[in-house]
């Protein structure tokens, strides 16, 4: 199966490592005489210096080429989830309550038909359903797109924090620029990290609905609340989106207009940071 220009991009750019031969423990580095640290100094220098410029070019691409990508896929998911939400408001997932009738169920029916367990529980240990299939494969694409997001925070945040110099009396407009810029992209961090639990811990609420359907499968209000469980994530997912967009315009915006503050903080022009 072929893959679109797109997964190459991000698999190109969110995969490629930075590899030196100059890493050195600190108690290996002490074991060294004078000239010899000095010597392997200078290459420690020259790797962070090699780390600076492939990160800085790194960010670059990943600014120009894969933010823009990402709005379009945010813009296709977006689309994609209002889709299917009105598909599942017009046709809702249903829960089958029924004694299954494959072998395996049957197996389970024997060894349960003496057991102490209720007849409730024997039902709930019966019965076969899937999850929601069409919601699932949502959450797993969220899921993707927001586990990307970390790494490209993460690789625009090492950029901009090797080029923070050291804070001097005068003109650091250029280093407020930086610390703003990192500001941002640590909240938008935070944030996604919170999406990500909260994805994870959809499967757990779900799975509690169900077992009150099980106990009471004559309760039908137990069944709508399922669905409506179901239909509120599809609202989730769309806000995750909405933001992960907003972060990605608001991203590429501050770094392109201060391309040259993040790269060279210190200049003796005041721009507009905005």
């Amino acid at each position: 199966m072929a893959t679109s220009p797109q997964t190459e991009t991000r698999t190109t750019l969110l995969n490629e490592m930075f590899v030196t031969s100059a890493v050195i423990s600190v108690s290996d580095f002490k074991k060294l005489h004078n000239n010899e640290q000095g010597q392997k100094m200078k290459e420690i220098n020259k790797a962070l210096e090699g780390l600076k410029n492939f990160s800085q070019k790194q960010a670059d691409s990943i600014v120009q080429t894969l933010i823009p990508q990402k709005i379009a896929v945010m813009d296709k998911l977006l689309l994609e989830m209002d889709n299917r939400s009105k598909k599942e408001q017009s046709n809702p997932y249903k829960i089958n309550v029924e004694e299954g009738t494959n072998s395996a169920t049957k197996e389970m029916t024997n060894f349960y038909k003496h057991s102490k367990y209720t007849n409730e529980e024997k039902l709930r240990m019966q019965s076969e359903n899937k999850c929601n299939v069409v919601l699932v494969e949502m959450l797993q694409k969220v899921g993707d797109e927001l586990n990307d997001a970390l790494l490209i925070t993460s690789d625009i945040k090492l950029s901009i924090s090797l080029c923070v110099p050291e804070m001097q009396e005068g003109n650091n407009f250029g280093v407020d620029v930086q610390q703003a810029v990192l500001e941002t992209l640590l909240y938008f961090e935070e944030n996604v990290r919170k999406y990500n639990d909260s994805l994870s811990t959809y499967y757990i609420q779900r799975g509690k609905r169900i077992t009150d359907i099980y106990k009471n499968p004559q309760i039908s209000n137990f069944r709508n609340a399922l669905t409506t469980f179901d239909l509120d994530q599809y609202v989730e997912l769309r806000s995750i989106c909405c933001d992960l967009r907003e972060f990605y315009y608001q991203l590429y915006n501050l770094y392109t207009k201060n391309f040259d503050k993040l790269k060279q903080p210190r200049t003796t022009k005041n721009t507009s940071f905005f």
